[in-house]
């Protein structure tokens, strides 16, 4: 009996710590695109980049800032990012499908290697996005360089990246657990 309340205890605390840690590090799931997962703290760097590059590109034009304050714009940004996550997950995947991860990875560092030019890529990605050099290479030049090299191969084949983006959106199984937002099959649309 002593044993057995020792056990669920610990598995309680296992639990609660467990929880804890998803929470606090903001590892749990915010989207589902069929089986990967986009994680809250994926989203919310994102976002905070999007954030700070609109307002830094509306000051640089002597534009004012304030409007980003609105919430339909931080909405409207919000949307803006989930779907550019879900289109990355649907490219990455897409490309997965005609070659192996490591050929995949081969031909990014390849293209990326062309645009890299070391300090001046950090400098930037630190004014404008407020990333690292590693955060923005991850979390803006390698999805960029997927979308390019997917984009190259469907015009290899005749065919148009935007419509083969629409088939992917429309195929997707796409379930988003963020309040407000909903997916149509075409992309993330906020909801009332």
């Amino acid at each position: 009996m002593k044993n057995k309340k020792t056990t669920i205890i610990i598995a309680l605390i296992l639990t609660i710590g467990i929880g804890a840690y998803i929470i606090i590090s903001h590892s749990y799931p915010v989207v589902l695109v069929g089986s990967q997962l986009i994680s809250a703290g994926d989203f919310r760097e994102h976002y905070s980049g999007a954030y700070k590059y609109y307002r830094n590109i509306l000051e640089l034009y002597a534009k004012d800032a304030a409007v980003l304050n609105a919430d339909e714009t931080k909405k409207e940004i919000e949307r803006a990012v989930l779907d550019g996550l879900i289109e990355d997950v649907l490219i990455d995947e897409e490309l997965r499908k005609t070659m192996s991860a490591a050929d995949l990875n081969r031909i990014v560092e390849e293209r990326i290697s062309k645009i890299e030019n070391g300090e001046k890529i950090s400098k930037e990605a630190s004014v404008l996005y407020g990333f690292s050099a590693d955060d923005f290479k991850k979390r803006v030049v390698i999805p960029q360089a997927k979308s390019d090299i997917l984009g190259n191969r469907i015009f290899l084949e005749n065919g148009n990246f935007e419509e083969k983006l629409k088939e992917l959106k429309r195929n997707a199984k796409v379930v988003i657990l963020i309040p407000g937002f909903s997916w149509i099959g075409e992309g993330v649309v906020l909801r009332d």
